[in-house]
This record gives C-alpha cells, structure tokens and sequence, in this order.
C-alpha cells in the first residue's frame, strides 16, 4: 500500500503549479501519488501538468479533468481516488518544504488519525513573510485536541496543514461542501473531534503563498 495520496485541486494557477508539483516530487519521502485534479481550468494549466508529467514519468503521478465545480467538489473527487495510506492536500499555487513528508513519517507509522503541522506565508518571490505558530502536543484524543487548539490556533481549519489517516477520513464519509468559501472551515473542526487520535507537530513544511485580492486576503 502506498503510504501517502497527495492530492492538488488545480484551477488557473499556470504561474504557479509546476512549482508546486516540483515541491512534491521532490520530496525526500518517496513512496507517494500524486493525484492532480484539474478542475475545469481554462488557461494553460492543463499544457503546463501534462508536460511536468511527461518530464517526470518515473514519478507516480495520475492525473483527472473534470468540470468546474470548485474546490470542495475538487477535494472530495480526489480523495475517492487515494490509494494511499494517508492524504495530504496541496493547494497548486502553493509549495512544500523538501523533507516535509518524511519528517512525519514517524507519527504515520502509529497510525495516528490526525496529523498537524505548520505553515509559513511567504509573498510571490518566495520571501516568507510570518511563520504561523501554534500549540504542539503529543498524541491525544479528538476532543482534546480541540480544545488546546480551538483556544490558541487562529489557523487550526486550514485543511492543508494535516495529514488525515485515509481509512479514518472515508469510514467518516467527510466531505467538503460545495459552492462555499474557507470550505475547510466548517470540515475540519469537525474531523479534529471525531479523531480517535491527534498530534500537533513543530514541523513548519507548508508554504502557504499570500497573493494579492486572494480569497483569504479578503
């Protein structure tokens, strides 16, 4: 069984997803898939993926178009073609550090439902601009995990900093909802309490880029 899906929803980000796909097969962890779901883009997205594929066919790489339904629809077709033993989501405008995966892959290997880290917003040049911190804690319930997060962590929704055991997230039937902004806002609280087991780790390996009028700016 693989041990890590990560799944990249693209959407006209041409400037930016080769970048991004480079972050991931690049990874020092390599016993991934990378599933890139192109959700109706309608610039030169497609082009640019399938000659980063064609570069990189030693990498396991699959690749789905699909009709524009956004993000969440994006997600939620990914995830059902993960084969991995946990999923990781990876916004295509953004990158990930090198030894990012390998370093949790301890915290894989218990088999952890849930599996924070943190992140860094950098600007379009790539200068970080201000490291997200937040409460680190060893393995504890779902519950638990709520309440030290939800009373320090002003990031803690943000779907793109954990790792979600995949058995643990399908027998769940989690979904994110449709035709809505910070979709991941109103999901992720909600897997955190479901947790049977969480971990918050001090690993800052996700480079989560500020772009000027993006929806979180606004």
């Amino acid at each position: 069984m693989i041990k890590l899906s990560v799944i990249v929803p693209v959407y006209n980000t041409e400037k930016y997803v080769k970048k991004c796909l480079e972050s991931i097969v690049n990874q020092t962890m390599k016993d991934i898939e990378i599933i890139i779901v192109n959700d109706g883009s309608t610039d030169y997205s497609e082009q640019i993926i399938k000659e980063f594929i064609s570069q990189h066919s030693e990498s396991n790489i699959r690749y789905f178009k699909k009709e524009n339904g956004g993000l969440s629809e994006a997600r939620n077709f990914g995830t059902r073609q993960a084969t991995g033993k946990y999923i990781s989501f990876i916004d295509s405008d953004d990158i990930i550090e090198k030894g990012l995966y390998e370093s949790l892959e301890k915290y894989m290997k218990q088999e952890i439902d849930l599996i924070k880290f943190k992140m860094t917003k950098v600007d379009e040049k790539g200068n970080k601009i201000k490291k997200i911190d937040g409460p680190t804690f060893e393995i504890c319930t779902g519950e638990e995990a709520f309440e030290k997060l939800c009373t320090s962590d002003k990031y803690l929704e943000v779907a793109c900093v954990y790792l979600y055991r995949t058995e643990f997230f399908i027998q769940n039937k989690f979904e994110y909802q449709a035709n809505t902004y910070h979709e991941d806002f109103g999901l992720t609280p909600y897997i955190i309490i479901k947790a049977k087991t969480v971990v918050s780790t001090d690993v800052f390996g996700y480079q989560y880029l500020q772009r000027e009028n993006s929806i979180t700016d606004n």
